[in-house]
């Protein structure tokens, strides 16, 4: 953890990438204004710009020039979580009081969907932050951070999330989110008896299950609830990670060729991004 200063205030963040040059932050984007610093855990204070915000995830991304090069957070992987795992919800700082909070509790829910204008796969947790704290990371016991906790109310945004948001930030500056329109699950992580309700193949391990597309999307009409998803013009699909890396990465206009499994049949076909 690195804390970000902003005006006069501590707030905090994590070193998600750095290379010889440049360390880059992640902290909560609606903190964040035009002047913004770093304080490493030296102490050590160096000015820094805003490389790029994502406001649906209230993430922005900060970078600085340190005369060193810094050690990026460990990252874990948020699909490996199970409802129940211990995690530890961390903060640097409360700007009110400067002293460190934690709290350890469980998962409850993993990789749920969070609506808005658009949709992001989110943690649910009984470690909550403390009242006036400024956000803070949710990490397993490993030590890796697992979700980004923008607020207090026990809900961070996966690090998958995160980590595929702030990438597009450090390399073009902005987010760009294509929406397919559908809300999916793991079929890693689906049980047995889910997977012989919903007629999948016992040898399928992986893809993206349909649950159900949304209204005025480009998947509508076109991909049906039951259908798994197993690839995207020439990218593998193995998990939702995967669906949503693409489409943070996709910005054409020609047709996408979607591979699926649909009635045990593997079949392709295609959508349209308009």
């Amino acid at each position: 953890m690195v804390m970000v200063l902003a005006g006069d205030d501590y707030y905090n963040g994590f070193i998600i990438h750095s290379d010889e040059e440049h360390v880059y932050v992640v902290c909560r984007a609606s903190l964040v204004g035009s002047s913004v610093s770093i304080v490493f855990g030296s102490g050590s204070v160096y000015e820094a710009a805003v490389t790029g915000a994502d406001d649906l995830l209230d993430i922005a991304v900060i970078e600085a020039k340190p005369p060193f090069q810094a050690e990026p957070a460990p990252l874990g992987i948020s699909d490996q979580l199970n409802p129940g795992e211990y995690v530890i919800a961390l903060t640097g700082r409360n700007p009110q009081n400067q002293r460190s909070l934690t709290a350890l509790g469980v998962t409850s829910r993993i990789g749920f969907e969070v609506s808005g204008s658009d949709v992001y796969e989110a943690i649910e947790t009984d470690a909550r932050l403390h009242n006036g704290t400024a956000g803070g990371v949710l990490m397993n016991l490993s030590g890796e951070i697992v979700g980004f906790m923008p607020s207090t109310d026990g809900k961070a945004v996966t690090i998958d999330e995160v980590r595929a948001s702030a990438e597009e930030i450090i390399a073009d500056g902005r987010v760009t989110r294509s929406s397919l329109g559908v809300i999916g699950q793991n079929v890693s992580n689906l049980h047995l008896y889910e997977r012989s309700a919903w007629n999948l193949p016992l040898d399928l391990s992986e893809g993206v299950y349909i649950v159900r597309t949304l209204a005025d999307s480009p998947a509508y009409g076109t991909l049906n609830p039951g259908d798994v998803i197993v690839g995207m013009n020439d990218t593998v699909i193995n998990r939702t990670a995967d669906l949503r890396n693409f489409l943070y990465g996709y910005e054409g206009t020609d047709p996408v060729q979607v591979t699926l499994i649909r009635d045990g049949e593997r079949i392709s076909t295609e959508i349209r991004f308009e």
